[in-house]
């Protein structure tokens, strides 16, 4: 009998939570239903941002007449728009100075620390921004931390109310799947309020160093006391190597001198 009650109640259960996704669902479309196209009713840019759910994000690239007045005066503007760098990665070589910044701020001062950033001294060389509607995403996903919410709290009721280990064991096991796929569901809308939230900026400055050309310096002497210098540098390279050889030199030597004494013509007494 138990069992049969504890059956009952799973199936109530899984009822509830499909019951739950299509009222989910219907609420979803009646909202996109009703609301109005942008030919019949224009929007203020004020109502679209409180209706809608959007991720912005900004790529600059700028250069710099002075990397460190510039940088000052950078991070002056980032503190006085609420902003904060999440990540910042330095380079420097020869040619130049460079600079990555990562910063995360309000969405509402977006636009203006955009428009701050590029100021006197400061060239903006490239700018792409984008922006992501995650409206529906983000009520999905509150709808259905509701409901799995829901049934977790049902499963409670019934494990309470069982009587049998493995009823319980098995009661234990659905509320600890469900309890694993809540908390994936409320890190991804912890994510989703964050990024709409807070807007991300990347950024990049950098700025060219002077080199100087030593090419137009270098006079008729030095390159002749350098030609001296690599011809020395050869000769004790030869004379090394021949003091190497000479082994073979003195046997090339001996093998002349007997060449030459065979061939030396005979004298025959008359």
């Amino acid at each position: 009998m138990n069992r049969y009650l504890f059956c009952i109640a799973v199936l109530a259960i899984l009822c509830y939570s499909c019951s739950r996704k299509q009222t989910t669902e219907r609420e979803l479309q009646n909202d996109q239903v009703n609301t109005p196209a942008a030919g019949n009713k224009q929007l203020s840019t004020t109502d679209t941002a409180a209706a809608r759910e959007i991720m912005r994000q900004a790529d600059l690239v700028a250069e710099m007449k002075d990397y460190k007045s510039g940088d000052q005066l950078l991070r002056r503007q980032i503190t006085a728009f609420n902003a904060y760098v999440t990540a910042e990665e330095q380079h420097t070589s020869a040619l130049r100075l460079e600079n990555n910044l990562v910063i995360r701020v309000p969405a509402a001062k977006f636009d203006q620390l955009l428009s701050a950033i590029s100021g006197e001294g400061i060239t903006l060389l490239r700018r792409t921004i984008s922006a992501e509607d995650v409206t529906a995403e983000a009520a999905d996903t509150k709808a259905r931390l509701t409901a799995k919410n829901a049934i977790r709290n049902q499963y409670y009721q019934l494990l309470k109310q069982a009587k049998s280990i493995k009823d319980i064991l098995e009661i234990q096991k659905q509320i600890d799947a469900l309890q694993e796929d809540i908390e994936v569901t409320t890190a991804r809308s912890h994510y989703l309020s964050d990024q709409v939230q807070y807007s991300t900026i990347r950024l990049q400055y950098f700025q060219y160093l002077e080199t100087t050309d030593t090419t137009d310096k270098i006079t008729y002497f030095s390159r002749l006391k350098n030609a001296f210098i690599a011809g020395g540098s050869f000769f004790a390279e030869v004379l090394v190597l021949l003091t190497g050889a000479w082994p073979f030199l003195l046997l090339m030597i001996v093998g002349i001198w007997i060449w030459k004494k065979k061939k030396k013509p005979v004298t025959t007494a008359v």
